[in-house]
């Protein structure tokens, strides 16, 4: 009985290392910030920010696209209602939206997160999309907050989770 009672705990501590590291696909329609490999979730100090989306944007649209720094503070009256307390780092334009309303592969700005910067800074890039050349004239945004984070590798994170469950499994058939 004891050894059925471990064995559940033990499958469901490796449930929730292996839920915990999965990654949630991206929202339809959504931007996001990433690299050059479309990884949007290990965004290291000096990483050069591209951005993609995995579609249900206006095809063949061109984009602009601005990074903000949120770490700032700002008087009451620069606030605005869509980037909040914010200050331009840079911005630019160029590329476009596939067909079907996807950007890939990534876009790149011509902005790196700086080398010395530190894990938690808060920055926020704004894509502008259109208009392209059909009857759709309006412009709209969509952003992604992002910030650095210390590279460590998914895949330590599984082999640590593992290794815990197989010592701890030694442990109780030992006794």
């Amino acid at each position: 009985m004891k050894n059925k009672i471990l064995y559940i705990i033990m499958i469901a501590l490796a449930m929730t290392v292996m839920i915990g590291l999965a990654e949630a696909a991206s929202q339809p329609g959504g931007v996001q910030a990433c690299d050059i490999n479309g990884d949007d979730e290990h965004l290291t100090p000096g990483t050069l920010i591209y951005y993609k989306s995995n579609g249900n944007l206006v095809g063949s649209s061109s984009t602009s696209w601005e990074i903000y720094d949120k770490d700032v503070t700002c008087p009451p009256e620069t606030v605005t209602p869509e980037i909040g307390c914010a200050k331009l780092l840079k911005s630019g334009s160029g590329g476009s939206t596939n067909p079907d309303g996807s950007i890939s592969p990534p876009i790149a700005t011509t902005w790196s997160i700086p080398s010395d910067d530190y894990p938690g800074h808060h920055y926020r890039l704004i894509v502008t999309i259109g208009p392209n050349a059909g009857n759709y004239e309006e412009f709209y945004t969509k952003n992604d907050s992002f910030e650095p984070v210390p590279e460590l590798n998914p895949m330590l994170l599984t082999s640590a989770g593992l290794l815990g469950i197989v010592l701890v499994s030694r442990k109780y058939r030992s006794k």
